[in-house]
């Protein structure tokens, strides 16, 4: 993908600490899709803002002299417009500089938005870490080292695994399409389990039909069609009803007033996970008055407790 990158003038503020490293974070712009980082006394612009831009990798020959470098592509400065006014109202400081020069930067996005890491597996002894944001580079590198020296990474970094991809998903149009959104969910809050919506179904087993049928809500995985839910089972419906605490903790003791009661209430919507270590608790409650397992949070005389009852006294 090519992707917009500006540099500002000398900025006056920036003047007196541009000597030596930066100094400043990189700071992100979220809603306009922009980040800023220091070059000295000059500020460098990233824009996600813009329409995908793929770029063929045969296509990146040798260079003619126009530009450093094959992956440093003609800036499009009129594309870069909105970027700039967005920048001026963030950064007014901006306003007595200007762009002084942009690349159109050529740089790898893969289908799943996630790098690309490990030892090549037809080759002895290269290793590949590519397609990294820079905000991921500093892990990257530790797990590569990691994985290098001691044999596996510290850290699990399994979805990044090098040949994580299915054939099905290597194909120049799946590869495309695929990054082309990833390029333009860079900055979006996406819900992890959000299902791209491009090219399918690729793949579907012999009851697929039958899951549509009984209106499945399909998820992808490895490419596959994979149902998740189904409205069938909406058919029976009931609205129920559950207490909750203050601090959204059990009640779980003896009663304070009577040595034969045990009280286990206030679940607050998530009991159900909790059923065998809470019937447990309860077991050794009744049967021996105690219990080895901390259920100190769950006292009905904690604080949360005891400063709802005085808020509501008052």
């Amino acid at each position: 993908m090519a992707h917009r990158y500006a540099l500002t003038g000398s900025v006056p503020p920036l003047v007196d600490r541009s000597a030596g490293a930066a100094r400043l974070p990189i700071v992100r712009h979220q809603e306009a899709d922009l980040y800023y980082r220091v070059h000295g006394d000059r500020i460098g612009i990233g824009y996600y803002g813009h329409q995908p831009l793929p770029v063929d990798v045969e296509g990146l020959g040798r260079t003619d002299g126009s530009s450093p470098m094959p992956s440093m592509l003609p800036f499009t400065e009129r594309d870069f417009e909105p970027a700039w006014a967005d920048t001026l109202e963030l950064l007014p400081a901006l306003a007595d500089t200007q762009v002084q020069e942009g690349v159109n930067g050529i740089f790898s996005v893969t289908p799943d938005g996630a790098a690309l890491m490990g030892e090549h597996r037809d080759l002895f002894g290269p290793w590949v870490a590519e397609a990294v944001w820079v905000t991921h580079s500093a892990g990257v590198a530790r797990a590569m080292a990691e994985r290098m020296v001691e044999g596996r990474p510290r850290t699990d970094v399994h979805e990044c695994d090098l040949y994580r991809f299915e054939g099905v998903q290597l194909t120049p149009e799946y590869v495309e399409v695929r990054s082309a959104q990833n390029f333009v969910e860079v900055y979006d809050i996406v819900h992890p389990l959000q299902p791209p919506e491009q090219l399918r179904p690729l793949r579907t087993s012999p009851v697929y039909p039958r899951h549509q049928e009984l209106g499945a809500v399909f998820l992808e995985g490895g490419a596959w069609e994979r149902p998740r839910w189904f409205e069938a089972n909406a058919l029976h419906a009931a609205t129920c009803m559950y207490s909750n605490t203050a601090d959204q903790h059990f009640v779980v003791a003896a009663h304070p007033g009577h040595d034969n009661v045990t009280v286990a209430c206030g679940f607050s919507g998530h009991r159900f996970k909790f059923v065998p270590v809470i019937g447990e608790v309860l077991a050794d409650l009744a049967m021996t008055g105690g219990t080895d397992n901390p259920i100190g949070v769950f006292d009905p005389r904690r604080e949360a407790h005891r400063v709802r009852a005085s808020v509501e006294l008052t």
